[in-house]
C-alpha cells in the first residue's frame, strides 16, 4: 500500500514524499501487521510472488519497490526484495502471484492431503 491521497490525481500535484508498505491482513482476527516499508519507494507497477523461493519449507515473499522522486508515475529504476516469511508451507500455494502460481491464470485448488509445495 502506498502513501498516498488518490484524490489528489496523478499529474501535477503528486507528493514530494512517499512510503510504501507491504502488509499482511489476517481476515480471522481482522489484524493488519506491516511485513516490510521503505521511504521514498513506491509500489504502483508490480505484482508480489508468494511461495518457497529456496525449498526451506517456509513462505517466502519477492516484491519490487520503485524509486519516488516527485511524479506519481515516473519509472526512475527499482529494488527487488526477497523476504523470508516465518510460515510453514502446509500444502502448495494455491494462487501466488499475479497470473496464478504456474503463471497461467488458471486457478488449481489444493488438495488437502498435499504436504508438499509444487
Amino acid at each position: 500500500m502506498n502513501d498516498f491521497d488518490c484524490s489528489l490525481g496523478y499529474a501535477s500535484r503528486s507528493p514530494k514524499a512517499m512510503e510504501n508498505r507491504l502488509i499482511a491482513i489476517n481476515f480471522v482476527d481482522k489484524s493488519v501487521n506491516t511485513i516490510d516499508h521503505g521511504q521514498g519507494f513506491k509500489n504502483i507497477f508490480c505484482t508480489p510472488w508468494i511461495g518457497d523461493l529456496d525449498n526451506d519449507g517456509y513462505l517466502d515473499l519477492v516484491y519490487c519497490q520503485c524509486f519516488h522522486h516527485a511524479d506519481l508515475i515516473a519509472f526512475l529504476g527499482l529494488r527487488i526484495k526477497r523476504v523470508d516469511l516465518p510460515v510453514k508451507i502446509k500444502r502448495r500455494v494455491a494462487w501466488g502471484a499475479y497470473m496464478g502460481s504456474d503463471g497461467n491464470g488458471i486457478f488449481q485448488p489444493t488438495s488437502p492431503k498435499s504436504n508438499s509445495p509444487k
